[in-house]
């Protein structure tokens, strides 16, 4: 099952993993809805895998992957290194989502 890895919107220097049967590489870049703590957040995929640092069982499912959102360049997404991935990556993609809609 492939493992997302997903930026959200923290002020944390890491990427959170988790599970989605339905997703694929194509969806780098996408947002997606994710458990966290005692609710959900929006996040951003951020990469890909097949393995991760947690436990297979500690994985949380992704709740969504919003498909119908606008799509983040991944030659865009390869150059965020010095801030917060999720600070960075989820601001830009609310942004683009709301730019997007205006037109």
């Amino acid at each position: 099952m492939p493992i997302l890895r997903v930026a959200l919107d923290l002020p944390l220097h890491r990427l959170f993993d988790y599970v989605a049967e339905s997703a694929s590489p194509a969806d780098v870049g996408r947002l997606v809805r994710v458990p966290f703590a005692k609710g959900e957040r929006i996040g951003l995929i951020a990469g890909i895998g097949d393995d991760s640092a947690w436990p297979a069982g500690q994985l949380k499912a992704v709740s969504e992957v919003l498909r119908d959102r606008p799509l983040l360049p991944r030659d865009f997404l390869d150059q965020i290194v010095r801030v917060p991935a999720g600070l960075a990556l989820v601001a830009i993609a609310f942004g683009l989502a709301a730019v997007m809609t205006l037109d």
